[in-house]
């Protein structure tokens, strides 16, 4: 078997690193942010676009945030009282995907009424 070692060098260099897990903003019953940090190993002259992945627990199909180049997305559409779990992965603009991040489990409410309450605790964090 024969593999081309130079292909394989540049798609190495050619991705951001693996992010850390995503940090959840806030949440609301059909609605999450999270926000995450630069990957450490990249190369600074190029800019980097960002996609959040996430999948309803149970579910195999991984669902996509458009490609933003913003530190935070929110994901909306998602059902009441429900367990996702949320990935996001960094490119440099046009690229290849490097490896995503390993998968936060995040809850969304139960109903918009506890809103309020999530947010105040935040603040107070």
């Amino acid at each position: 078997m024969y593999m081309c070692i130079l292909c394989y060098v540049y798609l190495s260099i050619a991705t951001p690193g693996r992010l850390d897990m995503p940090e959840l903003t806030s949440v609301t019953d059909s609605s999450v942010k999270v926000s995450y940090k630069t990957p450490e190993n990249i190369d600074n002259s190029k800019r980097i676009e960002y996609m959040v992945n996430y999948r309803k627990g149970g579910d195999n199909e991984w669902q996509s945030t458009l490609v933003t180049s913003r530190m935070s997305q929110i994901v909306t559409g998602l059902d009441k009282n429900s367990l996702y779990e949320v990935t996001v992965a960094a490119r440099y603009k046009g690229g290849y995907w490097g490896k995503e991040s390993h998968p936060i489990a995040i809850r969304t409410l139960k109903s918009a009424i506890g809103e309020c309450c999530l947010v105040y605790a935040l603040l107070k964090l």
